[in-house]
């Protein structure tokens, strides 16, 4: 009976002592406040664990910045970020448009032609859809977009292609068939026109072309690679 309640009296100590010992809702709001004295049109507010964030900045990145701020708190179960990005307005088709040429040169000395983003903008809220090889290159997708001014939102409908050797083998034989033959296909342009998305064995390619000829030679090069199953040519042919 002596020992139940000395296991007794030692469990109810150490529970006391991890609850005293846990910051209280004013203690984080305090410290979290603090942290976000650089941004003076920002308030923080703790209650039951919950952190709120209100207020505004000048850019996206930096909501995104301050969320994770409070979510570094260990005392902090979830956080509610209302603030508002109150950016410089950028015509929607404008912004659109520069998103699009900077995630076109995104990561180019990393292989970027085995990725694909598409860019819809609405009132400064960007969807960013399409593929990325790598979690690192949608990761840099991302964050460009988030950078950017005029951007106030942001959904991420990026996907990550699956990890394959065998998808890896064909994206680097259809580079080499596209971009490394004799008569190559707008192998100047830095940005790479002709991207290569493969997933599974099956080939799409996005981009920009200047003729019918060359999108259909684009697809007669990738069609005749050992293991492509499909190609799905949607490129976009320009009219001069």
């Amino acid at each position: 009976m002596i020992r139940k309640s000395l296991v007794f009296s030692v469990v109810l100590l150490i529970a006391t002592v991890a609850w005293a010992s846990t910051p209280t809702d004013l203690a984080v709001q305090a410290a979290l406040s603090k942290d976000l004295a650089k941004y003076p049109a920002v308030a923080a507010k703790v209650e039951d664990r919950v952190a709120t964030l209100t207020g505004t900045v000048a850019r996206f990145t930096d909501k995104q910045k301050l969320e994770r701020k409070a979510k570094s708190y260990g005392a902090v179960s979830r956080v509610v970020n209302l603030i508002t990005v109150d950016s410089r307005r950028v015509d929607d088709a404008v912004l659109a448009e520069k998103l699009a040429r900077s995630l076109s040169y995104d990561r180019s000395s990393q292989g970027n032609v085995f990725n694909w983003f598409d860019v819809e903008v609405e009132n400064g809220k960007v969807i960013l859809s399409g593929a990325a090889r790598t979690p690192w290159d949608k990761e840099s997708a991302l964050s460009l977009v988030a950078g950017t001014t005029g951007v106030r939102d942001l959904v991420d409908r990026v996907e990550v292609l699956p990890l394959s050797s065998f998808d890896d083998q064909i994206r680097f034989l259809a580079a080499r068939q596209i971009y490394g033959s004799t008569n190559r296909l707008n192998a100047l342009d830095p940005a790479h026109p002709i991207r290569i998305i493969v997933k599974n064995g099956n080939v799409t390619l996005k981009g920009r072309v200047n003729s019918q000829v060359e999108k259909a030679l684009a697809s007669a090069r990738v069609q005749g690679i050992l293991g492509v199953f499909s190609v799905d040519n949607k490129l976009h042919v320009d009219r001069s």
